[in-house]
């Protein structure tokens, strides 16, 4: 069991002051910290409770740091977590800091599902002894392959390094612009000027240490996203998981997400990025522009440069947004050079010498920290200098003559060996090198200084300096290339062994051995697969070379997998002909072949699938499941959800539901989560067509639960869930859940309050999300926001083409909703061009196949024919759609087709049939509850179901459902004011009668006054007094209204 705290600081809210409490004292004393009392107590206490003035409270306690003195750090439990924050040291600990830790305590502990709180540190038991994790890697499956976690790491400032103000002055200046660089060649001290500035910080920067690995866009965006998120917990943590997202948004939205992530920081955000030449991808350079061009004030990004600054931060210089400190900057000062010569190194050169050396090495660091090594070996300070040169030539000859030269065989050996690693650590450099004494040796060498540096606090890791380390590879590479293999595949067994797969594909890469590095990624393939890990597949795959994975036909599939989800649909088809062929030149036993063949069918099924190619989908997923295993295969399972797909867009709902469930329970079982979520929400938007709202929700609910306990809560599948269950809340009218849910979609996809567009991930759930916002503004009787939710979904869909994001059905879709609410909002001429754009066949059989889509768009034009007063016309359409609908078993259109059915009949004089319509339309919504397309038809929807109440039995069920529908009009242009049916407020002059009959002709304002020779403000007039009588805001209403009420026969 914990100790409990024997000191606790807590504000007295009776003697509004803080006071201390020790255990066994029942008397408090009163307590002023950053008085020489507090000081003196901080230093004698190790740890104490802290109780804010707002009752929060955490745990502070003294821990020692290796190297670095002793600093404190607060401790509380969150959500079953134990939280650690970084205090500072004891001169830090103010009353404002501990207050305000305390408030961001208070706000962890408050945190929704998502749950953004980071782990504390954990010790771990591993095969080398115990190691200390210093930053957990956020949202990295522990299973596959790892972020290297050393760089992120602020390395330790070098022991024989000197303190330069001037230089951490200028660093320091860094934090009033956007962007600061250090450019120079290597050995200018660039990193080590950083790290001293880094670690004088209050608060630790990100840091991510490049080193060309990170070239691939993906990788460095993960890296850097990884190491802010890290140093600044929360803040990224919800883009790493749309970046390692099965189909990732486009960079740019990452982007601007975290531009606007930054800006609401409270306080700077730093970061590192060292070593920024390695980094020469134009697709990054280019998404760095955003950030360029748009910093915000928080951020302050610090670079290392080898060579001249690029275009995208040159153009930060007219603006003087760029803090530039160069080799003229950074190169020692005489003066630093006679300091670092005789204080750090304990030399004792004259002021001749000193000046000879600054002159021949230019001040260049590394050459005089190599100067002043060989000179502890020599006894004559002048003759060694009078023969040093400072070019880069000589400097190396002096590191195999004077620094090499003067170590032990035994290191020397111990360093060619090694250094062809990256990095290094002990138990890799035992396994490399066949010893058992590698840590001692490396104590040895930091000891020495010889260009060596510790990536993490605990001194596990390390690497050399680039230039030592570029030395030795030289001479490994020329003396011993047979050894450098054998080397090279040793570290890949040890990588691989401690499950760092891509280090070791990288060594069998180098070797070449492109054989063994296959085999590791097949090895990795599946598991990587089934926990969504398809940036790091990739780039796996990528390292081989083209010819390998081409005539490879397991590379090909794997390969292709992670395609279908980045949606290049053209590469899917190059590397199934590749696929096809290898496999004709290869040698495979028949249940191999049979398998590969099945994968190559199911993915031309898949294929087929998202280019709309229904029948096609069916002709190759019967051959896929013929072939394929039927033991826990992911293929099998991946088949059966495009099957279901396929269902779906030929109309075939039922069919396609019990697929998809099938799919979905066949996913689950081979482990493959992400497909059976997908299958899921398909299988829920068909149950939602079916008009089984119910079981739609159970399944989205269920969704939703295996998403959260996969911490996987922000992908499509998940947006898409909570889309639907927006519109079966708008359908049920509960518009308060209905917005609720719609919160959550965009909350997932990182969409703030307003969402805005532009920055943020788009893709067609979102789009499909704000046309339904559209829809409850205007059911509100926010007509702007209604209309402006619309020119919002069509930016966003445009959005998504321009971004090569093509979803085919969307634009159909978003012209229709923005049709249909126009019509509701009386722009009939709107809906009139919608309909020649679309152009729809109206003798087409059968009428539609995609329920999603065409279903609306057949009932759209319906109602525009009723708007135009083609009653007949739009009988007949509805009477084919019906038709349709209960072919395609479409039920959730049954109620609506009938209800318009009934309008049509009533505005025909047909009140018995249209009453008895209404009923059969009230019999088939009610069981789900689906109550709002009533109301959006408006003022004659009312009158009919008022009509409809009179004359059912007070307990009939009916009349409830009647009364929950009306109850949900509002008293403005939903209905008309007047009750009961048929009774208008005041009744229609004749002159009004003649302007409602030439309303109902379609003809415009203009048109009616030169029919009845008046003006066009006389018309005006005549119509805003139509209105009024009617209860109506505009034409589309004033005629519905009227031919409920018979005015028009």
């Amino acid at each position: 069991m914990p100790r409990r705290n024997t000191h606790e600081l807590r504000w007295d809210q009776v003697d509004q002051s803080y006071t201390l409490w020790i255990a066994g004292d029942p008397n408090a004393s009163a307590f002023a910290p950053a008085s020489p009392a507090w000081n003196a107590w901080l230093d004698a206490t190790p740890s104490f409770t802290f109780t804010a003035q707002s009752g929060a409270n955490f745990t502070a306690r003294q821990e020692k740091v290796q190297r670095g003195g002793t600093y404190w750090y607060a401790y509380r439990r969150v959500q079953g977590r134990l939280v650690k924050r970084y205090l500072g040291r004891s001169t830090d600990l103010t009353l404002d800091r501990l207050e305000a830790l305390a408030e961001v305590y208070a706000g962890l502990a408050s945190a929704d599902s998502l749950n953004l709180v980071a782990d504390v540190p954990q010790q771990r038991s591993t095969r080398y002894g115990t190691k200390t994790t210093q930053r957990h890697v956020p949202l990295a499956d522990e299973q596959a392959l790892p972020l290297l976690a050393t760089k992120f790491q602020v390395p330790h400032a070098p022991a024989l390094a000197l303190e330069r103000l001037h230089i951490q002055q200028r660093l320091l200046r860094g934090l009033t612009v956007p962007w600061t660089v250090l450019v120079a060649p290597a050995g200018f001290g660039k990193t080590t000027a950083l790290v001293h500035w880094a670690r004088t910080q209050a608060h630790l920067p990100a840091w991510v240490a490049l080193d060309g690995g990170e070239n691939d866009p993906e990788q460095f965006w993960m890296y850097l996203l990884t190491a802010l998120e890290q140093a600044y917990s929360g803040l990224a943590q919800s883009l790493l998981a749309h970046l390692r997202a099965p189909q990732p948004p486009p960079m740019t939205v990452i982007i601007h997400l975290l531009l606007n992530a930054i800006a609401a920081q409270p306080e700077p955000v730093i970061l590192v990025l060292d070593d920024f030449h390695h980094i020469t991808a134009p697709a990054i350079h280019e998404a760095l522009g955003l950030i360029v061009a748009h910093p915000p004030e928080q951020l302050h990004v610090y670079s290392t440069l080898r060579n001249e600054i690029p275009p995208l931060l040159a153009r930060m210089r007219p603006y003087g947004q760029i803090n530039e400190i160069r080799a003229d900057d950074l190169r020692f000062r005489p003066d630093e050079v006679a300091a670092f010569m005789n204080d750090t190194m304990g030399l004792a050169l004259d002021g001749e010498n000193l000046l000879r050396l600054a002159e021949r090495t230019d001040g260049w660091i590394t050459g005089v920290q190599i100067a002043g090594l060989a000179l502890q070996h020599h006894h004559d300070p002048a003759q060694f200098l009078s023969t040093f040169d400072g070019s880069h030539r000589h400097v190396l000859a002096y590191l195999d003559d004077e620094v090499l030269a003067a170590q032990s065989a035994d290191i020397q050996a111990f360093l060619v060996q090694t250094a062809f690693l990256d990095r290094l650590c002990a138990p890799l450099c035992d396994a490399v090198t066949g010893r058992t004494d590698s840590k001692r040796l490396i104590a040895q060498i930091e000891q020495a200084n010889l260009f060596i540096v510790a990536l993490d606090d605990q001194h596990g890791w390390y690497r050399y300096y680039h230039l030592f380390g570029d030395r030795l590879r030289h001479s490994l590479q020329q003396t011993q290339p047979a050894q450098l293999v054998q080397l090279r595949r040793r570290a890949a067994a040890w990588f691989h062994a401690e499950g760092y797969t891509a280090e070791a594909v990288t060594h069998y890469c180098a070797i070449p051995d492109y054989d063994a590095a296959t085999h590791l990624i097949l090895e990795a393939g599946k598991h990587l697969l089934l926990h969504g890990e398809m940036m790091q597949l990739q780039n796996l795959i990528l390292r081989l070379p083209e010819a390998i994975v081409a005539g490879h036909p397991a590379l090909c599939m794997y390969h292709i997998i992670v395609l279908f989800y980045r949606g290049q649909l053209d590469v899917v088809e190059l590397r199934l002909k590749q696929a096809e062929a290898a496999l004709t030149v290869g040698t495979y036993d028949d249940a191999t072949l049979t398998e590969w063949r099945g994968q190559i069918a199911g993915s031309h099924a898949t294929l087929s699938a998202m280019r709309g190619q229904v029948e096609t989908v069916f002709t190759y997923a019967e051959t896929a499941l013929a072939l394929l295993s039927t033991t826990d295969n992911p293929w099998r399972a991946g088949v059966s959800v495009c099957l279901g797909l396929a269902h779906k867009n030929r109309g075939e709902l039922r069919a396609a539901s019990v697929t998809l469930a099938k799919a979905a329970r066949e996913c689950q079982a081979s482990g493959n989560r992400a497909s059976a979520r997908l299958a899921m929400s398909l299988q829920s938007y068909v149950l939602f067509e079916m008009g089984q709202l119910r079981q739609s929700e159970d399944v989205l609910r269920q969704l939703i639960r295996h998403a959260a306990q996969d911490h996987d809560s922000v992908t499509s599948t998940v947006i898409s869930s909570y889309v639907t269950l927006a519109n079966i809340a708008y359908m049920r009218n509960d518009l308060a859940a209905a917005k609720e849910s719609l919160a959550l979609a965009f909350a997932a996809a990182e969409y703030s309050d307003d969402i805005s567009i532009g920055d943020r991930w788009l893709d067609d759930e979102i789009v499909n999300g704000m046309l339904r916002l559209a829809f409850i503004y205007q059911a509100e009787g926010k007509v702007t926001e209604a209309h402006g939710g619309v020119q919002k979904a069509a930016e966003m869909m445009r959005q998504l083409e321009r971004d090569g994001r093509v979803f085919p059905w969307l634009p159909p879709q978003v012209m229709a909703l923005t049709a249909r609410l126009a019509l509701q909002q009386g722009n009939t001429a709107a809906a009139e061009q919608w309909s020649h754009a679309r152009n729809l066949d109206t003798n087409a059989v059968p009428l539609y196949d995609d329920v999603s889509v065409q279903a609306a768009e057949f009932l759209l034009l319906a109602r525009l024919w009723m708007a135009q007063g083609r009653d007949s016309d739009a009988m007949r359409l509805l009477d084919r759609i019906m038709q349709t609908a209960r072919a395609r078993e479409h039920a959730r259109c049954y109620g609506e087709i009938l209800l318009l059915q009934a309008l049509c009949q009533q505005s025909q004089g047909q009140t018995a049939a249209a009453l008895a319509t209404l009923r059969d339309a009230l019999s088939a919504t009610a069981p789900e509850g689906n109550i709002r397309v009533f109301i959006d038809e408006g003022a004659a929807t009312r009158a009919l179901l008022l009509r409809l109440r009179e004359r059912l039995p007070r307990h009939d069920a009916l009349r409830r459902v009647c009364d929950a529908i009306l109850s949900g009009y509002r008293n403005d242009s939903d209905a008309p004011t007047s009750s009961p049916a048929g009774q208008l407020i005041e009744p229609l002059s004749e002159r009004e009668r003649e302007v409602l009959a030439l309303l109902a002709t379609g003809q415009s304002n203009s048109a009616m006054a030169h029919t009845l020779i008046v003006a066009v403000s006389t018309i005006k007039t005549h119509l805003h007094h139509i209105y009024a009588k009617l209860g109506v805001t505009d034409r589309v209403q004033a005629l519905n209204r009227a031919r409920a009420l018979s005015l028009l026969d």
